[in-house]
């Protein structure tokens, strides 16, 4: 099983009008293009199942108005695995689908 890591980004660039955070992981010994054919802008389902070994809590000034704070945080996982569901795989989907 390949090594993987995960973070949060937890800052926006200078000069950034809205901050959206991203999750960020790191495969290692892996071409991504080859992980079911992923591209830019598509839309996955991702399982990370792994041992949570730390965890943190912080606040940072809210970007949009500096007089407010914001709640942001970590989850440090070890020998991770990450998994990107197949549409015929997803539970979630295939209960929205049944909600119509």
């Amino acid at each position: 099983m390949a090594k993987k890591t995960a973070k949060m980004d937890c800052c926006a660039p200078v000069g950034v009008d809205s901050y959206k955070p991203r999750l960020y992981l790191s495969l290692e010994g892996q071409d991504v293009t080859q992980v079911k054919n992923l591209k830019v802008g598509d839309k996955v389902e991702i399982v990370v199942t792994g041992k949570i070994v730390g965890l943190s809590q912080r606040e940072r000034p809210d970007y949009d108005d500096k007089s407010k704070t914001k709640k942001t945080g970590d989850i440090d996982l070890e020998g991770y695995r990450v998994r990107v569901l197949d549409d015929d795989e997803n539970v979630f989907e295939k209960l929205a689908k049944d909600d119509d």
